[in-house]
């Protein structure tokens, strides 16, 4: 048991022996709970992204795959109808498609970077294949603004969470065994106290057993 002397006698020291013990256990709450639910909504949604972006992909491909066929030379050219067929596949938080030849040139002439290069997203690609030669590929975008977004207002709310947990459990336990350790101190003084007057009434009794000369 951990003691400490003062003047006044023996003070037992519950709440630092037990604080020095608690609180990384605390800590580790803490960051558990604020890190773990938004860590794993953050890897399912963007899974989730990558999929969505993958199968849009495949989806446009397999449009695009029917033009190729029967204008093999041409269909790049017809750039606003196939672009047209190409955005009414696109799928909720899909952001951006670019269609390219088998060069790697975008069909709608723009340079390959263009308004695409400060877009943050999640690429995904599936090649556009005519009688098992590759005549162009379809690029498909999923933006993850929102998926940062909502991952970080979850990042705050499990953060308060944890804060208030954590300090819940830190604080019940140091507060109890605050007043457990106040009340041992003052049992601890007052057997100090009736060791104390015990000792001075042996020794009277024994002044008072002594003859007298």
């Amino acid at each position: 048991m951990p003691l400490l002397e003062h003047e006044d006698g023996v003070r037992i020291e519950l709440r630092r022996y037990l604080g020095d013990r608690l609180a990384p256990l605390t800590l580790l709450l803490v960051v558990v709970t604020c890190l773990s639910a938004p860590l794993a909504f953050f890897v399912l949604g963007r899974a989730a992204l990558e999929v969505r972006a993958d199968v849009t992909a495949h989806e446009v491909a397999g449009l695009i795959r029917r033009d190729v066929e029967e204008r093999p030379f041409l269909w790049k050219y017809d750039s606003v109808k196939i672009l047209d067929d190409v955005g009414s596949y696109a799928m909720p938080g899909v952001a951006a498609i670019v269609v390219v030849d088998a060069a790697g040139a975008r069909i709608d002439g723009r340079d390959p970077d263009t308004d695409l290069s400060k877009l943050d997203a999640l690429w995904r690609k599936a090649d556009i294949t005519v009688n098992k030669r590759v005549g162009g590929a379809v690029w498909v975008a999923t933006s993850t603004t929102e998926l940062e977004r909502d991952t970080l207002a979850l990042l705050m709310g499990f953060s308060a969470l944890g804060l208030v947990l954590g300090g819940l459990i830190y604080w019940v336990p140091m507060r109890a065994i605050g007043r457990a350790g106040e009340t041992l101190s003052t049992l601890l003084r007052q057997l100090e106290e009736s060791q104390g007057a015990l000792a001075r009434l042996n020794l009277s009794l024994i002044h008072i057993s002594e003859p007298t000369r």
